[in-house]
């Protein structure tokens, strides 16, 4: 911790995430992905994945892909019959990977706006919220 000169908590939730770099939070957006149709690169995130697209698919095209939410979910101990679904191109740990990606990329561009002189990453140090139940009592 040569040179930290901004803090960044992120809360990584299950239907919600959010981050808050110093002082001043950013609203909290959907746990979701929106992918393209092979489910292989991010074509939206957040609010924006779950936005209802107007009605130009016509009844002969493919099946548009579906967001996927509560991915997070994955890494409970839920029985995987109970986990939520997830396209079989898709495994969680690169949802979640791709999920954090999309924020790393706001939180860069957040900080860089309002502190331009701070170095991303460099100067930049990350805490991580995890879930009360995940926590041991040892």
């Amino acid at each position: 911790m040569n040179d930290i000169r901004i803090l960044v908590a992120i809360d990584f939730g299950t239907t919600y995430s959010g981050f808050a770099p110093g002082r001043e939070g950013v609203p909290k957006a959907p746990t979701a992905l929106l992918y393209d149709e092979g489910y292989e690169k991010v074509t939206s995130w957040g609010n924006l994945a779950l936005e209802e697209e107007p009605d130009e698919v016509d009844d002969d095209s493919e099946e548009r892909p579906r967001p996927v939410e509560l991915f997070k979910l994955h890494i409970s101990n839920l029985r995987k019959r109970d986990k939520p679904w997830l396209p079989p191109q898709l495994d969680y740990l690169r949802a979640i990977e791709d999920y954090l990606t999309q924020m790393r990329e706001l939180i860069q561009k957040t900080l860089e706006k309002r502190w331009p002189t701070v170095k991303f990453p460099q100067q930049v140090d990350f805490v991580l919220t995890i879930p009360a139940e995940w926590v041991c009592d040892n």
